[in-house]
């Protein structure tokens, strides 16, 4: 089927769930055969658009309904995460990546790196150095922890 060579990406699992939920459902509502005597909206739109006859739309989606039922596997509806993953492990080599490399998902340890990398180019570079110290004074004036880390990681976390 020519969907194995489309790409549908969305942002979360329940939103990929959905969609393959609705692809289904438009497909058996096209195939129904009162889709013929009553066409949706939608049908209609696409017979214009592709100079296909209604009736020649009920059969190519009876056929890719039931292609596409008996190739589940091949139907791919994916979270942009998950595409991400696998074409960075496909160029893996390419990106000089370790064949087996994981994926971490740990906010809290990534935030803690990213903050400990921000303040370590305090005294390399004067524009980060000077917001890095007028933060921490105007945590002092309003009495307040001297913890810059802890308060910068804690916006961010919000």
């Amino acid at each position: 089927g020519y969907y194995r060579h489309l790409l549908a990406i969305t942002f979360t699992n329940k939103a990929v769930a959905e969609m393959k939920e609705r692809l289904i459902q438009t497909l058996t509502k096209f195939s129904e055969d009162k889709s013929v005597i009553e066409p949706p909206i939608i049908m209609l739109q696409i017979s214009e658009e592709l100079k296909l006859s209604i009736q020649e739309i009920q059969i190519k989606s009876k056929n890719i309904l039931q292609h596409l039922l008996h190739n589940y596997a091949a139907f791919s509806v994916e979270t942009i995460d998950k595409f991400n993953h696998r074409l960075i492990r496909t160029f893996a080599r390419d990106l000089k990546l370790v064949q087996n490399f994981e994926v971490s998902l740990d906010i809290d340890l990534l935030l803690e790196e990213a903050v400990d990398s921000l303040l370590s180019k305090t005294g390399q570079s004067k524009q980060i150095t000077d917001i890095i110290l007028d933060f921490a004074l105007q945590k002092t004036d309003d009495d307040k922890s001297w913890d810059v880390s802890r308060d910068i990681a804690r916006f961010f976390r919000i």
